[in-house]
């Protein structure tokens, strides 16, 4: 929505995987798929800052 919108934002891709989105052959690869959350909230943290670590990279 951002995105068509013109709105500063973010997106996050499943992967680099063919995974035939949007048909009756769509399937999510299992592969590696615990790597997604986790580059979430490294993403979160990173422009949330840590208190007494780290700032936010947000300006």
């Amino acid at each position: 929505m951002a995105v068509a919108r013109g709105l500063p934002c973010v997106t996050i891709g499943g992967g680099l995987v063919d995974t035939k989105c949007h048909n009756l052959e769509e399937y999510y690869p299992t592969e590696n798929s615990h790597l997604c959350p986790q580059e979430v909230m490294l993403l979160l943290l990173m422009a949330a800052g840590i208190e007494g670590k780290t700032e936010s990279v947000l300006k």
